[in-house]
């Protein structure tokens, strides 16, 4: 009889373990202080657990949201330009409901801005994609999509706390415990991670950066390797969702409500991308659509839009980017240039 309390006491001590492990490695990133390098990456969670920090360390007048093709806009570029401290949210492959999720989430923060610019990639408004399954498992943003304000609260951050710690207990997450324990190891080698954010939220393409710093970075090549993956995003897509544009549209009317200045600029793709996508697939016709309806947006709304749909739109170059669909620090500069414009 006594196999059962030992072997409880055993496990309890194996769980105990691992929990700690987890929480001094933190390969997924969870709790913002491991050891180890984070092995994957929820960026919707990143800039939550970021934004906290920044904003309790002074005030936050400007917000940039949108997807990973508005990243690179510098926060303290358009701080130099507009005058208020910015935060960039965007966060991967966001659709609308992600826009508006997180512009509630930092409404309930207590949170109220000066500036709202707005990224819209043409995909953002899908007609066939389902939510970001990041989005459906971040309950605090679906608690403000939803417009829950007491369901975002305390009880709903609890909740949230406790998601890592069941993580743990599966053997994906194991996995990613020795990666990164692996990767720790591996530091001395000089290996350097892909990407990671700045305390505003501004990305960094640790590796490709270094590799442009030292002359070997091959944009014609990144651009090429990129094509495929943007037809696999727009090959199901045959119009502009009327679901998210209402979304997006919601977005706009509650950051006029607030007092904001709103500026939403139709975000950018190389025009390689553009051309091998208008032969693979209804890009060309789907881009002229997003076109008219971000001219709606600005006569209904009285915001600024801006269509920089391609380079030459806002003085951009051909070489300027990081692969097909993604702009490098001296064109998103030239965006912010014109984003500050009226």
């Amino acid at each position: 009889m006594r196999f059962v309390p030992v072997f409880l006491v055993a496990l309890a001590i194996a769980s105990g373990m691992l929990v700690l492990a987890g929480r001094v490695v933190d390969p997924r990133g969870d709790f913002g202080d491991g050891v180890c390098p984070q092995v994957t990456m929820d960026s919707r969670r990143d800039k939550m657990r970021l934004f906290r920090a920044y904003a309790g360390s002074g005030g936050v007048g400007g917000l940039i949201l949108g997807s990973s093709r508005s990243m690179k806009l510098d926060p303290k570029e358009l701080e130099s330009r507009l005058g208020v401290r910015f935060f960039n949210a965007s966060v991967d492959s966001a659709r609308t409901e992600d826009l508006l999720a997180i512009y509630r989430w930092v409404r309930h923060q207590g949170v109220s801005v000066r500036y709202l610019v707005v990224g819209l990639d043409v995909e953002a408004l899908h007609d066939a994609e389902a939510s970001d399954p990041r989005l459906e498992g971040n309950g605090e943003l679906l608690a403000a999509l939803a417009g829950d304000v007491h369901s975002a609260g305390p009880l709903a951050r609890l909740a949230d706390a406790t998601v890592p710690y069941k993580a743990m207990f599966t053997a994906s997450y194991v996995e990613d415990l020795a990666r990164s324990v692996a990767r720790c190891l591996r530091r001395s080698s000089g290996k350097r991670p892909l990407t990671e954010f700045e305390r505003d939220g501004y990305l960094r393409y640790v590796k490709l950066e270094a590799e442009r710093t030292a002359g070997t970075f091959d944009v014609d090549r990144r651009i090429t390797d990129s094509l495929g993956e943007y037809v696999t995003r727009f090959r199901d897509m045959r119009a502009l969702s009327p679901r998210r544009a209402q979304d997006l549209e919601t977005l706009i009317r509650e950051a006029r409500g607030d007092g904001a200045t709103v500026k939403v600029w139709l975000t950018t793709l190389h025009p390689r991308t553009a051309q091998y996508l208008g032969e693979k697939t209804a890009y060309t016709e789907l881009l002229a659509r997003a076109r008219s309806y971000l001219v709606h947006l600005g006569d209904t709304y009285g915001i600024d839009t801006y269509d920089d749909s391609s380079p030459e739109r806002y003085g951009g170059t051909l070489t300027d980017w990081y692969d097909g669909a993604h702009i490098d620090e001296k064109n998103a500069a030239r965006v912010a240039a014109q984003l500050a414009r009226p």
